[in-house]
């Protein structure tokens, strides 16, 4: 279905409506609605006529209150989650290994690639004249757990300052105005500019605007907006996380470690054009070895209909 083409968070709704009903079938959710889910799921794990299968993008690894009952609370809430799945899919084996130390059986977890579809104009990578800031790009839902906040402080100690571009997260949000107001405090003044969420058609023109996506991220399940910066031939740099190196070789881009002056010294670096220049054709290289969407849906088919049969010897 159109809705789902390239689009990994309709994958739960479209499988439901195709490969089942609650009364018999394959139940299928995404873990990052948990909350009426597992009332959900604990009620239809008792049918042996539904098989329940849990997508997860990324285990949580923040929480909305920092006080250590609610996150122990909270994660406990979601390993049981995990437990009551018949199939976990995960993307990567990083969160296959989370989501296994959470006590699920690796023969319960699937590990399905994310891919991705169509052809992309290509960003024309350019030089840097003395003094002409580098143009960043940064896109996500989440600011603090993708690493904005190291962000904004390696731009106050890069020289010469970058310029950069924060897409996601509606405008407004308790998020969003601590992010603005973290820039603020950093006197990054318009250096900084906080678009929110954009149309498709926008962020498609972003992309073809800036010299660098930038993803200094604490913790990530995929990444799936590094593959479309990586698809462009955008030139990308990202923080050392397993959930990366799994699927991105030493010099395809740039690696940083989490924290302000690391991440400034690389932006320096970057602004050598022959620099991006090289991680631009390599990211691109590897962005070809990605599965295709194509694919991705046809393995969570398979893996559906594999769940479907078993309720027929139940």
């Amino acid at each position: 279905p159109s809705q789902v083409a390239g689009n990994p968070w309709a994958l739960a709704p479209w499988a439901l409506a195709r490969y089942g009903t609650q009364r018999r079938g394959v139940l299928v959710g995404d873990q990052s609605g948990h909350g009426l889910l597992a009332l959900l799921a604990r009620r239809q794990r008792r049918r042996p006529q539904v098989r329940i299968v849990l997508i997860v993008h990324h285990l949580r690894e923040s929480f909305r209150f920092n006080h250590p009952l609610y996150v122990r609370a909270a994660a406990a809430h979601e390993t049981s989650i995990l437990r009551l799945a018949h199939r976990v899919v995960v993307h990567t084996e990083a969160t296959r290994d989370g989501v296994q130390a959470r006590g699920v059986p690796g023969d319960r977890i699937a590990v399905i690639r994310q891919g991705w579809r169509g052809d992309y104009p290509r960003v024309a990578v350019r030089r840097l004249d003395h003094g002409e800031p580098l143009r960043l790009l940064w896109v996500g839902a989440d600011y603090r757990r993708k690493g904005l906040d190291l962000l904004l402080e390696a731009l106050a100690l890069a020289s010469p300052r970058p310029h950069l571009t924060v897409v996601g997260s509606p405008e407004g949000s308790a998020e969003s105005q601590e992010a603005v107001a973290h820039a603020r405090r950093l006197g990054l003044g318009a250096s900084v500019r906080f678009l929110g969420s954009v149309a498709e058609e926008r962020l498609a023109a972003l992309w073809l605007e800036h010299d660098l996506f930038v993803l200094p991220s604490h913790h990530e399940g995929h990444g799936r907006a590094v593959d479309e910066a990586l698809h462009r031939g955008l030139p990308v740099l990202v923080s050392k996380l397993p959930v990366f190196r799994e699927r991105l070789g030493n010099t395809d881009v740039c690696w940083v470690d989490r924290n302000a002056p690391a991440i400034a010294g690389a932006l320096e670096t970057l602004r050598d054009g022959s620099v991006r220049s090289g991680l631009a054709a390599r990211g691109l290289e590897r962005a070809f070895g990605f599965p295709t969407w194509r694919e991705t849906l046809a393995a969570h088919a398979a893996l559906f209909r594999e769940e479907l049969a078993g309720t027929e010897t139940s």
